[in-house]
């Protein structure tokens, strides 16, 4: 498997205090998709083709609408429906046997959005970069061993990511280090939410907060993801 290795990001998010790295860089990297789709992609012309064939889904839509840029997405969503339109064919009759309406040719694929498709491609080079840093560059692997674990979702992936590129010994010392490295950190944030539930009751008014403020946002994090 071969990954174009950009180490800068990750590098970057690894330096943040945060709950999951990973997180930190697909959301940067969504964000720059999306300004990127309502800004210099309108004028490239393979671009609006993938648009055309492709599309958005439902979330991307209302995170591209939410950006108030409605003049270049309006123009996009136009050639998009008028590329719909000419796809689409009369539906066929039901039989048995077959989905209502047969093929529903003129319907875009299921699940498809061209933003997602770029974000996933992203996000597996960046998990990658982060398995073959920590494989080659020993800084990297004390700031890897300092962080604050991952979300769950993308502990799985560096774990899947990690198998498929290491060595088999290499692979058994990574997911001795991962697995320890993201337990304690879950038990860090359930203790943390532990005392956030503890100071609805009455007697502990005066208790400090501690950790705990933000305890369900971050446990959140690290069960799904941001």
């Amino acid at each position: 498997m071969r990954f174009h290795i950009d180490t800068i990001p990750v590098w970057d998010a690894y330096k943040t205090d945060s709950e999951c790295p990973i997180c930190n860089l697909r959301r940067q990297s969504e964000d720059s998709y999306l300004a990127y789709f309502v800004g210099g992609s309108v004028m490239e012309p393979d671009e609006r083709v993938r648009v055309n064939d492709i599309g958005f889904c439902v979330d991307h839509l209302a995170k591209l609408l939410a950006l108030q840029q409605r003049l270049p997405l309006a123009l996009m969503v136009h050639t998009h429906m008028m590329a719909l339109i000419d796809r689409m064919k009369p539906p066929e009759p039901l039989k048995k046997h077959r989905m209502p309406f047969g093929k529903r040719s003129h319907e875009p694929e299921p699940g498809r959005c061209i933003l997602c498709d770029r974000l996933n491609e992203t996000m597996e080079r960046y998990v990658y970069t982060a398995v073959h840093l920590w494989k080659t560059d020993a800084e990297f692997r004390v700031v890897f061993e300092r962080s604050k674990g991952l979300c769950m979702p993308h502990y799985v992936r560096l774990l899947q990511m990690a198998e498929q590129a290491m060595s088999a010994a290499c692979f058994k010392d990574f997911c001795g280090i991962l697995f320890a490295l993201q337990r304690e950190n879950m038990r860090r944030v359930e203790k943390d939410l532990f005392g956030f539930t503890q100071k609805f009751d009455y007697r502990n008014r005066e208790t400090p907060w501690g950790n705990s403020k933000d305890a369900l946002e971050r446990a959140i994090c690290k069960l799904r993801g941001k």
